[in-house]
């Protein structure tokens, strides 16, 4: 699959879905950062936090059995904080204002950002992603447990960006 082959508006749609959720992970290493580090508060931190300690989480649950049921309360937090979250990101839109290109230079740097910007949303189709990135993630929500190592050798590869993944498909 392909940006040929689906229409571009499904992957805007996942962009904006994918968006939403990182904000409501921000918004969740946020609370985490308060609680623990009181004097320092970044972006980048609150951000890597609550992406550790959910795809911990997830993993736990995962092992017990309870992954379908955890994905779904996990992305519905995810997503609803998210959207309580844009206000953030609107505020950082209005305090930093994006300027309009006024120069051919500008211009071609808009154009080749827009370029990689409609690439990027396309999905990938490489051996690899589809093997065992979504491959994983697909039967964590198939099955509800971890494939066995012995059937699937590359299903071996997996780490946690895999349970974090499952969070768009089920959103």
């Amino acid at each position: 699959m392909n940006i040929l082959i689906e229409p571009i508006y499904i992957g805007l749609i996942q962009t904006l879905i994918s968006f939403t959720i990182i904000s409501g992970l921000v918004f969740c290493g946020n609370i985490i950062s308060i609680k623990f580090f009181k004097n320092y508060n970044n972006l980048l931190l609150n951000l890597l936090l609550s992406v550790v300690i959910f795809s911990q989480l997830l993993k736990i649950i995962s092992y017990l059995g309870f992954f379908k049921e955890a994905i779904l309360i996990f992305s519905s937090i995810l997503f609803f904080t998210g959207i309580y979250n844009l206000k953030f990101f609107y505020a950082l839109f209005e305090k930093y204002k994006i300027l309009i290109p006024r120069n051919i230079f500008e211009i071609s740097i808009a154009v080749i950002l827009l370029a990689f910007f409609i690439i990027s949303i396309a999905p990938p189709s490489m051996a690899d992603a589809l093997d065992y990135h979504y491959g994983i993630s697909l039967y964590l929500l198939n099955f509800n447990e971890l494939p066995d190592p012995y059937m699937w050798i590359s299903g071996n590869l997996l780490g946690n960006g895999e349970f974090i993944k499952d969070r768009k498909s089920v959103v």
